[in-house]
């Protein structure tokens, strides 16, 4: 995968705003934001978006290949990348809130290098994005959901 920072990146969030400004519900707009993922990043055999829950990460969506789901589940301090296999990459990036880690976007590719550096950017610009939206089990010490900032 070639990317093009400013158009390729730039279009991606975009698409993104876009579905964050029309899409009320989060479930939907993880599951999309996997979807838009795995569409824009060929290299990428799966991407899958975990949220934290009583501290622990579990698998919210993810799109690509079933047989591409890491096992076991990543934990909250995977290196940002790591080697699989010979030709598999995973490539993991924490969703913060209000400086709380609540979640981690993890792909699998087949990319090295710059290609790499270039997803691991692309997946970072979408962490700040959907961080809001990945709140699924945080305790918001009982203030009401429409008022948490």
């Amino acid at each position: 995968m070639k990317l093009e920072p400013r158009t390729d990146g730039e279009r991606l969030r975009q698409e993104l705003d876009e579905l964050i400004g029309s899409e009320p519900e989060a479930d939907r707009v993880l599951r999309a934001t996997t979807a838009i993922l795995a569409q824009a990043l060929s290299s990428v055999r799966w991407i899958g978006i975990y949220v934290t829950e009583d501290g622990e990460l579990e698998l919210g969506p993810a799109s690509g290949s079933k047989d591409g789901a890491p096992e076991p589940a990543p934990s909250l301090d995977q290196p940002r990348s790591q080697l699989v296999s010979h030709d598999l990459s995973e490539l993991a990036v924490p969703v913060t809130y209000d400086g709380t880690v609540v979640g981690l976007i993890v792909a699998r590719t087949e990319t090295a290098g710059d290609e790499q550096q270039g997803i691991l950017d692309l997946l970072e610009m979408v962490a700040e994005r959907i961080s809001s939206h990945c709140l699924v089990g945080w305790d918001t010490g009982g203030v009401e959901w429409e008022n948490v900032s």
